[in-house]
This record gives C-alpha cells, structure tokens and sequence, in this order.
C-alpha cells in the first residue's frame, strides 16, 4: 500500500523543528544536532525515497496492520519506558509501558507528532508520506540559459520535501512478526538563504542569484538487511538521529568576491550555535506495533494530552 498526502504536521514537530521548548512542559536541557554542509543531491529530502511499484499480491497472502506513533519528548524520559536513544532500537514488551506512555502523555513530558497506520502485505513494501513540496532555484551549471546567445550558466530549479515519509516491509513468522526493512524520514525547514555573487564570464561581469535551504532532517540508525523479530503484542522503538544540513549551491566554488546572503538577519542562528550543534528541545522516536489485518483493529492508541 502507498499512500501520499500533503499536509502540514501538528505542532510539536514544528516547534522541534524551531529549537522551541514550548510543549514539552518546563525548560529541561537540549539535545544538539550536529551542522553538515553540503549541496543539494538525490538524497532525502530534495527526492522521496524509492518504492517499488505497487503489485497484485496472492489472495492467501498475509496481510499485516502496522500502527505507528512519532513521539517528541526528551531522551530521559523516553528512558522510563525502557528506550535508550543512543541505540538504533528497543523492544518493549508488557502492560507496564503502556501505563507509563499514557502517563507522560498526560503530563505532557511526551507528544504525539502523528500516528499513521499502514496495511502490510507479506513481501510487498507499504509506504505513507505527508509532504510538501518547494522548488527555488538553487544553482547554476554551464550551458546556455534561455534567451541567451552564447553558452554561459544556466540556472538549476530544485525542489525540497518538508514532512515525512515511512516506508516498512514486514513478514508474518509464526506468532511473530519480522520487520525487514523499517525506513523513517523527516524533514523541516529552518530558512532558505537568499544569495547573490559575481561570475566572471567571457571577459564580463555576471550577476548571478539563487537560494540556499537549511534544513533539519532526522532518520533512523537501523542497519540494513538485519530482520527485527517481534511478538505479536510488542511494541518496537526507534530513536530518530538528527542532523542540520546547510545546503550550500556548487556555484560559489566559481565566484570571483565573496557570495552575499541578502536575509542575513534570518540566518544568524547558523552564526550563534553551540560547539555541540543546534540545540532541540528533546528526540524524536517512532513506535510501532504489528498484529494480522484480520484481527481486531482498534489498537491502544495513546490518548492525547489534556487541553489547557
């Protein structure tokens, strides 16, 4: 099953994605997330990750619900449900977590960015995006622009995804379920730099112009082609690795004065950050639980914090 949606998602990734500490209940210490630099590629987020087309699967073969919730909060306390976010995943098995993740999400020390929920077919790869689109024009390269006569620098447009993808392939194994391949993405715009700078080009000045995006991004740090075997029941638990990526366009390389950011003023947090790399006020980690479709459906959703 693919599913793809455009749509904003709720709050607490927004104000994660701001380094804000709103929501997440009194100020507690930061998580860094360290600062790339590097230009714009095939790579999430500028492409969705590749899924394969969709096929005709065997009328007997099994078909799995995934239910699936992106929780925000703070790493200590992802801790009392028994998750250790420096590593790629924990399994968490019991009655005692679910009391516990219901606790923290009243008292507001957790929030739920989203839950989707997919329908996995046996051997098939189920995927769900929520995205939204942006094009700017990111870079130049040789060749003749339109409207030109001679060969000089044509302009590159990119696009950027801002959301988040999931893609899963999982496999029934008796009473459990195998995962194979869990791949969760997310991204969120922290600015787009607005650049100019001077191309020296057949004996003439050139003024070029184009934007640079800057981005926090987060992915899980599964290895690949290593199965995850759960009971049915037990819930999986991936932290998410945050990185702020800088992108920066390969046109400066070839400028004769130094490249001039026009909104500077919007940038200046890349001119402030700690040593340790953008502060954020806490982890992003994603669980999931997996039972056949034709089991009962309503899963224990966690209940959402109470209005103030």
């Amino acid at each position: 099953m693919r599913k793809r949606l455009t749509s904003l998602v709720s709050l607490p990734l927004c104000l994660l994605a701001a380094g804000c500490t709103l929501g997440f209940g009194p100020r507690r210490s930061a998580v860094f997330a360290p600062v790339v630099e590097k230009p714009a590629d095939d790579a999430w987020p500028f492409t969705s990750p590749a899924v394969e087309p969709p096929k005709e699967p065997p009328k007997d073969a099994p078909r799995l619900r995934v239910f699936t919730w992106f929780l925000a909060g703070q790493p200590s306390d992802f801790a009392k449900l028994g998750i250790d976010c420096e590593k790629p995943y924990s399994l968490l098995t019991g009655a005692q977590h679910g009391k516990t993740l219901s606790d923290l999400l009243r008292s507001r020390r957790l929030q739920v960015v989203t839950a989707p929920r997919l329908t996995v077919v046996a051997g098939q790869t189920a995927s769900i995006a929520v995205t939204i689109p942006y094009d700017y024009l990111g870079d130049y390269k040789p060749g003749k622009a339109e409207g030109q006569a001679k060969a000089a620098y044509a302009p590159v447009m990119h696009r950027i995804l801002d959301g988040l993808v999931l893609n899963i392939r999982a496999e029934q194994d008796g009473d459990q379920v195998a995962f194979t391949s869990i791949e969760p993405r997310m991204a969120n715009s922290l600015g787009m730099r607005d650049c100019k700078g001077f191309l020296d080009l057949n004996k003439s000045t050139t003024l070029l112009v184009w934007q640079e995006p800057v981005f926090l991004s987060a992915e899980a740090l599964l290895p690949p082609g290593q199965p995850i075997v759960c009971k049915q029941g037990c819930t999986l638990a991936l932290p998410l690795k945050h990185t702020v990526r800088d992108t920066r366009a390969t046109i400066r390389k070839l400028l004769v004065a130094p490249v001039e950011v026009l909104n500077r003023d919007t940038m200046k947090f890349l001119t402030r950050l700690d040593r340790r790399g953008y502060p954020l006020p806490g982890r992003i980690v994603v669980l999931l639980t997996a039972r056949l479709a034709t089991e009962k459906d309503n899963a224990p959703a966690p209940p959402e914090a109470p209005k103030p």
